[in-house]
């Protein structure tokens, strides 16, 4: 039977731990140089929701689109709500000169964010309109936070200057949504456009909302071709469009006739008029993914909209119910502007009208009246058997009141 000399079992042990340890640093070097996913953190994940191909026109870099948008989906993967919730923007290079740079504010806040729960955030890049744009290239970065999370990683990506040939195969038949406006509101609308026949293998449809007035929350994309698909996204993706290397992974097409994307939006605090434009562009199957085209029908405004400022507060919802434990009183605002809090009024069949609330009930956006806000009040008092009715008094900042509409509740 064979056996080892102590020596050499010593050199083998040895070198099984060089070839151990050899693999651990590979790995980790492999591991450091691995193209980034969506998931970049334990804390938050992100998917991209636009297309990082944007550009100017082929011919006349005057004429055209010159701004996108740069929408992300944030995801709370901590495992906790977090509070505080806010993305940052931040490019990866300053290069001199610069040709895409950031239009509108580079933070945006999201509030409190439940464990596993999502929330679209929306950037817009504005290029410069300069013939030497085309193939600039510029990355940058979306970091999430929170009131306990300073620390996340983030995701990278670039964007591409692309050439883009004005045609008429793409176009805009309507924007329908409210023309009048008030800051604060979170109002829809509605696009309805259409593309080839069939589609391409990468295309967006975006209505130009300015970023200093409209914020987007959400967006809906829904097309006929190959089958009617909804995605919740501008970008329809048809071809496995590689983030990183900016090129389709297959040849599949997508879109056709009609098509339409729904946004949801919030008024800024921005007062005034805008005319916006739709734009439909697209990146049709050829042997190097550079063949771009968008709508000629691009310059012709679809909508106008005027955002002006409320005077007081927006009380959406005022409401009252019978519960177990008595009467749940609940009101939403849409705007708390020029306000401090709220009393809950009540009064039994034909009594007098008396507050029920101990003090009053403080405003929660008295730092940021241009939002809403939902609360509650339970009244412990109330009996089974008698009817109530209730209603809100609204108390500005001047001392004065406003009223809501009464409710009954038996």
């Amino acid at each position: 039977m064979f056996s080892s000399p102590a020596g050499s079992q010593g050199k083998l042990v040895r070198v099984i731990g060089f070839v151990v340890v050899l693999q651990i640093l590979l790995l980790g070097t492999l591991a450091f140089l691995r193209v980034p996913n969506a998931l970049a953190s334990p804390y938050f994940s992100y998917t991209m929701l636009t297309w990082n191909s944007i550009g100017l026109d082929s011919n006349k870099v005057t004429d055209g689109p010159n701004q996108f948008p740069v929408g992300w989906r944030v995801c709370n993967t901590s495992g906790t709500a977090q509070s505080n919730v806010q993305t940052t923007f931040t490019w990866g290079t300053n290069p001199n000169p610069n040709y895409i740079d950031l239009s509108g504010n580079s933070t945006i806040s999201i509030g409190t964010l439940a464990s596993g729960a999502c929330q679209d955030v929306y950037y817009t890049v504005t290029i410069m309109r300069s013939s030497s744009a085309y193939g600039f290239t510029r990355p940058y970065t979306i970091t999430a936070s929170s009131s306990t999370i300073t620390t996340d990683s983030g995701i990278s990506r670039t964007l591409r200057v692309e050439s883009l040939i004005s045609q008429n195969r793409n176009g805009t038949y309507n924007v329908t949504g409210p023309t009048n406006v008030t800051v604060g509101q979170i109002v829809t609308y509605t696009v309805q456009a259409f593309t080839a026949t069939n589609g391409y293998l990468s295309w967006e449809s975006y209505l130009n909302f300015p970023p200093s007035a409209f914020q987007i929350l959400s967006t809906t994309l829904t097309y006929p071709k190959p089958s009617v698909t909804t995605v919740q996204q501008l970008w329809d993706n048809n071809c496995a469009w590689n983030e990183i290397t900016l090129k389709c992974a297959n040849s599949n097409n997508g879109g056709g006739d009609p098509d339409w994307v729904t946004y949801t939006v919030r008024i800024l605090n921005a007062p005034g008029t805008y005319a916006l434009n739709n734009l439909v562009y697209d990146l049709t199957s050829d042997n190097n993914n550079t063949n771009y085209h968008y709508n000629s029908d691009y310059a012709t405004p679809r909508i106008t909209i005027t955002v002006t400022t409320p005077t007081a507060v927006n009380l959406v919802a005022f409401k009252a119910r019978a519960v177990k434990k008595g009467v749940s009183v609940k009101w939403t605002t849409g705007t708390e502007l020029n306000m401090v809090g709220f009393n809950v009024w009540r009064k039994i069949g034909k009594g007098e009208w008396k507050i029920i609330n101990p003090e009053m009930i403080a405003s929660k956006n008295i730092e940021t009246p241009y939002y809403g806000a939902t609360y509650k009040f339970l009244d412990k008092s109330a009996k089974p058997g008698k009817v109530y009715q209730y209603k809100l008094e609204i108390i500005t900042a001047s001392g004065s009141s406003d009223w809501s509409d009464v409710v009954r509740v038996k």
